[in-house]
């Protein structure tokens, strides 16, 4: 997402923000630039802070979305710097339009991919 210049889109993020105070993605991808997966880094109070902004519970948060997509990628969001273990489980049943399930310690959400427009079949005849 980021491709690996984490300062330069936290800074892009935050300039959303400022344009838009109510625009989600945004913040939610200031969020992500606190995870750097190739090094195993996460910077979890920054990316709190940035949640933080939008809304006080995930709740609040995930309400800010205006799309099932963007509610989608936002439970995501709240899965990865929730309170707990970070194991996450994703369970789908691949080929088809489906429902996934992402499941937590501290939380679990079916999400339909017919909602969220995405196919697991894309491109296939």
């Amino acid at each position: 997402m980021h491709s690996f210049q984490y300062a330069e889109a936290a800074t892009a993020f935050r300039r959303a923000q400022s344009l838009d105070s109510h625009f989600a993605l945004a913040f939610w991808g200031e969020a992500l630039t606190y995870t750097h997966q190739v090094w195993n880094e996460q910077d979890l109070p920054a990316a709190r802070a940035a949640l933080q902004k939008l809304g006080a519970t995930p709740d609040a948060r995930l309400a800010a979305a205006p799309t099932p997509r963007e509610r989608a990628y936002g439970t995501a969001v709240e899965a990865l710097y929730g309170d707990g273990a970070k194991a996450v489980a994703i369970r789908c049943i691949p080929w088809r339009w489906n429902v996934c399930t992402v499941s937590s310690l501290t939380m679990t959400r079916r999400l339909s991919l017919r909602d969220v427009a995405v196919r697991s079949d894309a491109g296939r005849a």
